[in-house]
C-alpha cells in the first residue's frame, strides 16, 4: 500500500502521524509535569505519565524501534538535565518548559541518526 504513495503524500501522512502521536505523548505528560508541581497527589501525575508510556507500547512500530527510542530517550533526558540546571529560573515551569525542548531536540536528532546509521528513510520509519 505504501509503494503506491506519491512522495508528498507519504510525507503528508508522516506529518499527521507525527502530530496525532505527538499531541498525545508530549501533551498529556506534560500536563501532569505541569499540575504535578502544586498537585496534592503526585502519584496521579506517575500514573499518567505512566498510562502514557503503556500507551505507546502498545504500537508494535514503538516496539520494533525501541532500542533505539531508549537511546535517543537516554540521550534527551541528559540534555533535559543540562537544560535545566544550567540557568536558575524565577519559575520552575521556564525551567522544565526548556528541559523538555532539549529533550525533544536531542532525541529527535538521537533517532534520525539512528535512522541514517540503520538505512532507513524518515518517511517509511514513520507510515
Amino acid at each position: 500500500m505504501n509503494g503506491n504513495l506519491t512522495n508528498d503524500e507519504k510525507r503528508d501522512a508522516a506529518l499527521v502521524t507525527v502530530l496525532r502521536r505527538g499531541l498525545v505523548l508530549f501533551l498529556v505528560p506534560a500536563l501532569a509535569v505541569r499540575y504535578g508541581l502544586g498537585f496534592a497527589h503526585p502519584q496521579v501525575a506517575l500514573a499518567g505519565g505512566l498510562f502514557t508510556a503503556v500507551g505507546a507500547l502498545c504500537c508494535r512500530q514503538v516496539r520494533d524501534a525501541l532500542l533505539p527510542l531508549a537511546l535517543a530517550a537516554t540521550a534527551g533526558l541528559g540534555a533535559a538535565y543540562l537544560a535545566l540546571h544550567t540557568v536558575a529560573d524565577t519559575y520552575p515551569e521556564s525551567g522544565l518548559l526548556r528541559a523538555m525542548v532539549a529533550f525533544l531536540a536531542v532525541a529527535a536528532m538521537a533517532c534520525g541518526l539512528a535512522d541514517r546509521l540503520a538505512g532507513n528513510s524518515a518517511s517509511e520509519s514513520v507510515i
